[in-house]
């Protein structure tokens, strides 16, 4: 078997490696290789997943399983509604600062299971995703994230009354 497996081994290798072109007189040889990375949604989930569990402090076994039930809940909420208005969650992936967005959202939502907070964590996070540039909307987005968790359930009811409100005002 293990013979087997190197010789299939050197047949790619060797396949692999072979970049000759022959062709005729009057004419052009071309080669273009081109290496595809593509990450999908899914893995993007579990990197973001195994990113809070090295990051997040370690409990009793039972509490971890409430703790990555609700910041699994929140990611899969986060990707869906980001889908819906047809933001690409992909292009976040290397932006250190909203990583630390994320983390933040998913750290306050794993303390409370509030799922009103839930909802208003995961809307900030998708207008979140939409800053791609340092401006005062991120700033006021991502301190939001760390503010509303402190925030009782009759404020947070006043602040969502507050943002339909000014919902056409930019900041």
């Amino acid at each position: 078997m293990k013979q087997k497996k190197i010789k299939m081994f050197n047949f790619f290798k060797k396949f692999l490696n072979n970049q000759n072109q022959t062709s005729g007189h009057n004419s052009n040889n071309l080669q273009v290789i081109q290496n595809y990375n593509i990450v999908s949604e899914e893995h993007y989930k579990q990197v973001i997943l195994e990113n809070f569990k090295r990051n997040f402090l370690e409990f009793h076994p039972e509490l971890e399983k409430i703790i990555m039930k609700r910041v699994d809940d929140l990611t899969y909420n986060y990707i869906q509604e980001s889908q819906k208005q047809n933001i690409n969650v992909l292009n976040q992936a290397s932006d250190v600062g909203f990583n630390c967005s994320l983390y933040t959202a998913q750290k306050e939502y794993a303390k409370n299971g509030d799922t009103d907070l839930g909802k208003l964590l995961v809307d900030i996070l998708v207008e979140r995703t939409k800053e791609e540039i340092r401006s005062l909307r991120q700033i006021v987005l991502d301190e939001a994230l760390n503010v509303i968790s402190k925030l009782t359930n009759e404020q947070l009811f006043r602040s969502h009354l507050v943002k339909k409100e000014t919902k056409s005002i930019k900041i």
